[in-house]
């Protein structure tokens, strides 16, 4: 639109002195300015007719604060090429609760598909959408545009940056047993609901294990081994509120949240102890819960995590957890709150405040 006023305004005002100086020089000028204008307002919209965009993320996970590279591909389907090519991009967080807009810049669009590399650096963790909004397409000499909305979106997970803590396992931890859905691959144990191996007969084995109708098959006293269930001892609570999101005190407040999360659960699973994790979900409508034993369990939860949304209501997570999974037995229940203090069993280990959140959480000993 500015583009067109220009062109208008500039014609106009040659057009008009021409007639205030009679000169024929300047009316002349107007003339070819008009021309122009009108050949370039063709040649712009054959071109956007004709023109295609769209976004390309290679890798849909970034890490704070650090370069994100993706793609803007424009296919150009004439023969005439375009001086350059804008397109606008809107950049959303579920956490930041804001939207930003940026225009990013193409060259000469050539015949076919033209990609254009651009990098984005995200202040904030959380979950991203980057949407194409519009495309604006210049004439041959880059004076004049046209532009049209599209349409295209990818998500972009963004991981907060990660501090190892230490943790202590004790050995309640440590030689935690309870039934589980998940059995050791390489340790034999008591739950005898899943088979571990069979083997020959040995002292000290009892009757009540042996495999009767592969011994009568093979003539020889061949014994089950049960399966060691990998029990969670520790579960892992957050408890963020929808209501600290929005605004610069918003966004600094959940980065704080996200890293001591991160930081806390990586150490846990790094330190050899699998564990739940778990939240309420607005999306769902209920309290989620997933097991961390390594490190792909632990991305798919900042995965889930990330893109999910969440409730305002004040809910008291704990007695929604026993409520939910009654019977259940744990050594220690941590839990991270909307006022960043890390508790354990109910009470407060730490409480990280202000700006000094992240020495706080370098300097945390963690006993399990």
């Amino acid at each position: 639109m500015v583009s067109v006023i220009r062109g208008i305004f500039i014609t106009g005002l040659l057009l008009y002195t021409s007639l205030l100086y009679h000169s024929t020089a300047l009316a002349h000028l107007g003339y070819a300015s008009a021309a122009l204008f009108a050949l370039s307002g063709v040649f712009c919209v054959v071109r956007l007719s004709r023109m295609r965009c769209r976004l390309f993320v290679p890798v849909t996970v970034a890490q704070q604060a650090r370069p994100f590279s993706a793609q803007l591909i424009v296919e150009n389907k004439g023969r005439i090429p375009s001086a350059k090519v804008w397109c606008l991009v809107e950049l959303s967080g579920s956490f930041l609760k804001r939207t930003e807009y940026r225009w990013l810049r193409g060259g000469v669009v050539l015949n076919g598909e033209n990609r254009y590399r651009f990098s984005l650096e995200f202040e904030g963790s959380g979950n991203y959408r980057l949407a194409l909004k519009k495309i604006r397409v210049y004439d041959p000499a880059g004076l004049f545009y046209l532009q049209k909305k599209v349409d295209g979106a990818s998500q972009i997970q963004v991981f907060p940056k990660m501090r190892e803590i230490g943790v202590q396992l004790t050995q309640r931890v440590k030689n935690f047993t309870q039934d589980a859905d998940v059995f050791d691959d390489h340790m034999p144990g008591g739950d005898y609901s899943e088979l571990f191996q069979t083997r020959p007969f040995q002292n000290g084995d009892r009757l009540r294990q042996v495999h009767w109708k592969l011994s009568a098959r093979m003539d020889e006293l061949f014994v089950r081994e049960g399966s060691m269930p990998l029990a969670c001892p520790v579960v892992f609570l957050l408890d963020y509120s929808a209501k600290n999101q929005g605004g610069a005190k918003g966004a600094a407040h959940s980065d704080a949240f996200l890293g001591i999360m991160e930081s806390v659960s990586f150490s846990i699973m790094d330190a050899g102890c699998p564990f739940y994790v778990a939240w309420h979900s607005a999306v769902q409508k209920d309290l989620v819960r997933m097991r961390v034993d390594g490190e792909e369990g632990l991305y798919l939860f900042f995965c889930a995590y990330l893109s999910d949304e969440f409730t305002e209501k004040t809910l008291d997570l704990p007695v929604e957890y026993k409520d939910k999974y009654r019977g259940e037995s744990y050594v220690a229940q941590l839990m991270l709150n909307d006022r960043l203090e890390l508790l354990k069993n109910g009470e407060r280990i730490v409480k990280f405040a202000g700006k000094d959140w992240e020495k706080i959480l370098e300097g945390l000993e963690l006993v399990l």
